[in-house]
């Protein structure tokens, strides 16, 4: 009897152990969004955005902002949360923008090395950089009334990703490019138009082992995805002819020689027979587009590798040819890229 009673005893003090830390639903605040920014006293300046019931009008668009200059993510969330009623909680996280002046001095290595276990987000949350600053560029990126903040960003941020107007990258993504010589970050890359009010995406940032080395335009963008092999489908225009690109294909990537270091690249893309293309032949549309990604490809390859960033990400090819990883690391890829040549060839034909 005395075993059974000592049983049920333990049973209670782990029972009031567990409720003695559960948090009410009903005093978190939920973040949806993170911005990132240098500080003007501290290193950092840290935005939530959580959403608001009592903020549904145009101006404040379903959420309310709050900051905190902090050395550190988890300094800032003690700041904010002395001064709200409720608790942060970031389980809701959906996107994380960074200033591009903080991502282009490297601090994204380091922040993107914040443990998810700590603040309890999913690695799966968006990642994106703004020129300006994060603040302003989440003030844009309400709901604008929406009822539901958290479906209006993820509508807002995956439909220029899933029609490739733009790339999608992802916490774990950004965290696995770190020390990767053949892995280079391509994060969207928007801005805060003050004259509208809202914010927009432009195109891409190159982040290459946490730093910011270059931006894109959306065409160039284009081009990029289309060599890495992400590319699904957007609009491609010229002088002549405004047209919907699709994939053929996979691309074809090798390695011709390693010493020197020379490269092939092959991309197939085909356009919809609907678009518009005028009058002119469609032999002539499919040469002239051709022609045009392919110097658009080996303008933004001169220009990524001169950087030593493998923004085609041709080291997934060049490293099956190694038996171990000393054998890899003493090529020395990314010193080799900046002296490499790439072939490349494109195949643009009319699709049904």
């Amino acid at each position: 009897m005395k075993r059974i009673i000592g049983m049920l005893l333990l049973s209670l003090l782990l029972l009031c152990a567990a409720c003695q830390d559960m948090t009410n639903i009903e005093d978190e605040a939920h973040v949806l969004a993170l911005g990132v920014d240098e500080g003007t006293v501290r290193r950092f300046n840290f935005t939530v955005q959580i959403p608001s019931p009592t903020a549904k009008d145009e101006k404040n668009g379903g959420f309310t902002l709050h900051s905190a200059e902090a050395d550190s993510i988890f300094e800032a969330i003690d700041r904010i949360n002395a001064a709200l009623p409720e608790r942060l909680s970031f389980s809701h996280l959906n996107d994380i923008i960074f200033s591009g002046s903080l991502a282009a001095q490297g601090h994204l290595q380091e922040l993107a090395r914040l443990l998810p276990s700590r603040l309890g987000f999913r690695t799966t949350c968006r990642v994106a950089v703004t020129k300006g600053q994060a603040y302003d560029f989440l003030e844009g990126m309400g709901g604008l009334g929406d009822i539901n903040l958290a479906k209006h960003q993820r509508a807002w941020m995956l439909e220029p990703s899933e029609s490739a107007l733009f790339p999608e990258c992802t916490y774990i993504e950004l965290a696995e490019s770190l020390g990767n010589p053949i892995y280079t970050a391509l994060v969207p890359l928007g801005a805060f138009r003050p004259s509208t009010g809202a914010s927009m995406m432009l195109g891409c940032a190159l982040v290459s082992d946490g730093v910011l080395v270059d931006s894109f335009d959306a065409q160039e963008t284009l081009a990029l995805m289309l060599a890495r092999d992400e590319f699904q489908r957007g609009w491609y225009y010229d002088e002549a002819a405004v047209v919907e690109l699709r994939s053929a294909r996979p691309r074809k990537a090798r390695v011709v020689s390693f010493e020197p270091l020379i490269l092939s690249l092959g991309v197939y893309v085909k356009f919809d027979a609907s678009s518009d293309y005028g009058n002119a032949e469609i032999g002539d549309i499919e040469q002239r587009i051709a022609e045009s990604l392919r110097e658009e490809l080996a303008a933004l390859f001169e220009e990524c590798r001169s950087l030593g960033a493998d923004a085609f990400q041709l080291g997934t090819c060049a490293i099956k040819s190694f038996m171990t990883n000393a054998q890899w690391e003493a090529y020395n890829w990314p010193e080799r890229l900046k002296e490499a040549r790439l072939d490349i060839t494109v195949d643009c034909e009319m699709g049904a």
